[in-house]
């Protein structure tokens, strides 16, 4: 039986995840628009915005008035959370985090929170999941217009700060501190869109949003099911498929489950030298891209934060040791996509192949 492990609190960016997803359905459409949905039913309104070096979309029924408002205020959090937790941001918490030569420096609440999160993860999967590699994703500036492979005696001396103890918190008299130690360069890009999907689901929920799809960047999270009781239909994309065609399908809701939908993928991000592909997924071990036959793994679960550190993480852990640490988890579920197109799921996963 899966055992579900205990987190800090009640809830639970290396480079962020770029997953591609689509909905069979309907498409989240650029801007802000609305779709009629049939006679007697609920309009969907859509809006996008650019945060987090991604567009973010949101995606939500009700009525004009109403979805308006709750646009307002998702976007609102997005902008906050982005100067707290960005490390691209000069003046945001983690950046002085970073800046501070490794003294202590006074953090938000919420950074505390997802820097607790994410440390966790870090410790559970034996440093698999890093978010101390933030000199070794900049060394490697996938985001660049020309990368290149870094330089070996480079990629050594960023791999010597890559470790997740010399991160340190601290709480005193109800205020939050944290440290990076040694050169460490705290970078949340694979957990932040996770933390933040769920704030916004959170707010949405308390707002009286009944039903929605947020996604940002690709890491998807259901807000209830569609009008009428329908789960959504979610496509995973087939990995390096020009048009984007789906590998597999899955039918879920946000009624509690596997809401969440998050994946990791070598075909997200990548450049091409000396006739070798070279993707953002980087190996905490040797520094360069994780080299395991694996395209894309897919994690659902009921919270984003979770599925997006595990889809980095059971990534990098590859196909046998990834399945194994899954199938621990309660409430968890994940999707793998080798290199040559086959796919293998947990124990527990229900999806459809196209």
């Amino acid at each position: 039986m899966k055992r579900m492990r205990t987190f800090f609190g009640k809830n639970r960016l290396a480079v962020f995840a770029l997953c591609t997803i689509c909905f069979a359905a309907s498409c989240l459409a650029a801007g802000c628009s609305a779709v009629q949905q049939g006679p007697g039913a609920e309009e969907s309104y859509s809006k996008s915005g650019m945060y987090f070096d991604t567009v973010i979309t949101i995606k939500l029924y009700g009525s004009k008035a109403e979805t308006s408002a709750w646009f307002d205020g998702c976007f609102t959090l997005a902008d906050e959370y982005e100067k707290k937790l960005s490390n691209q941001i000069e003046d945001s918490e983690i950046s002085k985090v970073n800046h501070a030569g490794g003294k202590y420096v006074e953090i938000s609440e919420d950074t505390a929170e997802i820097l607790k999160t994410a440390c966790s993860y870090c410790k559970d999967t034996k440093g698999c999941f890093d978010i101390t590699v933030g000199g070794l994703e900049r060394l490697w500036n996938f985001q660049a217009k020309n990368p290149a492979v870094p330089k070996q005696e480079d990629i050594d001396a960023e791999l010597e700060k890559v470790h997740y103890q010399q991160i340190r918190l601290r709480e005193t008299d109800g205020k939050f501190f944290a440290a990076a130690k040694n050169g460490s360069e705290i970078d949340l890009g694979g957990i932040a869109k996770g933390f933040i999907a769920d704030k916004m689901k959170a707010y949405l929920l308390a707002q009286g949003a009944r039903s929605g799809i947020i996604n940002l960047g690709g890491n998807v999270l259901l807000i209830g099911s569609k009008p009428g009781g329908a789960p959504y239909k979610v496509g995973i994309q087939k990995p390096f498929d020009d048009l984007g065609n789906p590998a597999f399908f899955v039918k879920e809701t946000g009624d509690g489950g596997k809401g969440s939908i998050v994946t990791s993928g070598t075909y997200q991000r990548y450049f091409e030298a000396d006739g070798r592909r070279y993707h953002h997924i980087l190996d905490t071990k040797t520094g360069y891209p994780v080299d395991n036959g694996l395209s894309s793994v897919t994690i659902f679960s009921e919270r984003s934060i979770d599925g997006d550190a595990l889809s980095t993480a059971v990534f990098c852990l590859g196909e046998t040791d990834g399945m194994a640490y899954v199938e621990k988890l309660d409430g968890v579920e994940a999707v793998f996509i080798r290199e040559d197109g086959s796919i293998r799921g947990t124990s527990g996963a229900v999806y459809e192949l196209e």
